[in-house]
């Protein structure tokens, strides 16, 4: 089984400018996609702190917009695409919010 990272593209919402009852939706619809994606998900990830980019030649680059992430398994790329279906990080339907799929490709030394 493959292992694939889920990364969260896009802004990053303001906790504390949020409704304890938004706050609680999302958490709720986050909990939702965990349960349902089982065992197949390996690390249900975490808030990632601020970034900043580092260039190969020293200019200045505004970073991603990563929020958070998480670790699946599956077969291949499709079947883990898959877990993206309803997911709650897409709900907001504003083109803002990506989810960046990358497969972890073992390193042969």
């Amino acid at each position: 089984m493959a292992r694939f990272m889920f990364l969260y593209n896009g802004p990053i919402p303001d906790m504390s400018k949020m409704t304890e009852k938004d706050s609680r939706t999302m958490m709720e619809d986050w909990m939702a996609w965990m349960s349902n994606t089982g065992k197949a998900l390996v690390d249900p990830g975490g808030p990632l702190g601020p970034c900043n980019s580092v260039v190969d030649n020293g200019a200045s680059k505004t970073p991603l917009e990563i929020g958070t992430y998480s670790i699946v398994e599956a077969p291949n790329m499709e079947a883990a695409k898959k877990f993206s279906e309803n997911h709650p990080f897409l709900k907001r339907k504003t083109g803002e919010y990506s989810i960046e799929i990358f497969r972890f490709t073992p390193v042969s030394g």
